[in-house]
């Protein structure tokens, strides 16, 4: 029935929120919470940074609820948030990468490939 299409759910759980009824959001986190764990999971790698990322995206999604002009586009809204603070904390980590690398004294490669070959013998 149209009752149960995900779209119609969501447009329900939206209203619900709006009202006020605190059980709707623990039922909006239920509802999303595996879902985009699974896919955070895919690009970060690390258990607990996805949660973070996660709850970070629960936490941005509250408060600009009113944003939301269509309650059936819950789904996508609620994904773009998570994917763009997936996207944030791999840039960040990137540049944690990077930071090191250019702080490092530029290595002799004579010297590394003398040690190297050394190894070897």
């Amino acid at each position: 029935s149209l009752m149960s299409s995900p779209t119609s759910a969501d447009q329900i759980l939206v209203e619900r929120i709006r009202q006020g009824d605190r059980q709707a959001w623990s039922d909006l986190i239920d509802r999303f919470e595996g879902r985009l764990l699974a896919y955070v999971e895919t690009r970060i790698r690390d258990r607990a940074t996805s949660e973070d990322i996660v709850q970070e995206t629960f936490v941005t999604a509250l408060p600009r609820l009113g944003e939301l002009r269509d309650p059936a586009a819950l789904r996508a809204w609620i994904s773009r948030i998570t994917v763009s603070l997936a996207q944030k904390r791999l840039r960040r980590r990137r540049l944690l990468l990077l930071v090191p690398h250019c702080l490092e004294p530029p290595k002799s490669r004579h010297l590394h490939l003398h040690l190297h070959k050394s190894t070897l013998v």
